[in-house]
């Protein structure tokens, strides 16, 4: 969702999210949600 293809389209919408011009609000959308998605991976494989 943040690579060439996908954000190559991404990049033509033109509204604002929170103030922010939409491909950062995007990026950031999806940055949070590979975190959030590494630490749930980390907590079910860790568990002792």
């Amino acid at each position: 969702m943040t690579q060439w293809p996908v954000l190559k389209a991404v990049n033509k919408a033109v509204p604002f999210v929170l103030g922010m011009p939409f491909i950062y609000a995007w990026l950031t959308f999806w940055y949070i949600m590979i975190v959030i998605g590494a630490i749930i991976t980390a907590w079910k494989v860790w568990k002792p």
